[in-house]
């Protein structure tokens, strides 16, 4: 399982894992800020994590403390990732899930231009060419 939190100066995504009846035991950090330079240098949060048939893709957002940009991160294993770098702006909370044709779908949410903070729109996108 990959998670956020917060260590009271910057967000990181965690990984836990459980055996079958046994507890949730922490693993450590699987990515860090900054680990896409400074697109993401305040903090990393709301990881969302495919198998995919050469390995795993994570879709987390990250922040400079002024914007909020989407990221993805690969890994053969599922604990040594390595991020891929920014591929969207101005969004937030991604959820990616394989569609039984095998092609990535991505939630995510924005805010429409002009519209209180507080207004958001849940959006989708096919992720094409995405190293799967």
């Amino acid at each position: 399982m990959w998670y956020s939190g917060h260590d009271g100066s910057t967000g990181r995504i965690l990984e836990a894992a459980q055996q079958p009846g046994q507890p949730w035991e922490r693993v450590g950090i699987s990515i860090d800020a900054g680990s896409s330079g400074e697109s993401d240098a305040y903090g990393v949060e709301a990881p969302s994590v495919v198998r995919t048939p050469v390995g795993f893709l994570m879709a987390y957002a990250g922040s400079d403390g002024a914007e909020i940009r989407l990221h993805m991160a690969s890994s053969d294993d599922g604990h040594r990732w390595e991020a891929q770098g920014t591929f969207m702006r101005r969004v937030r909370s991604p959820s990616a899930m394989q569609l039984h044709d095998g092609r990535l779908r991505l939630w995510y949410a924005t805010h429409t231009v002009g519209e209180v903070a507080d207004s958001c729109h849940l959006w989708s996108a096919d992720l094409a060419g995405a190293g799967y």
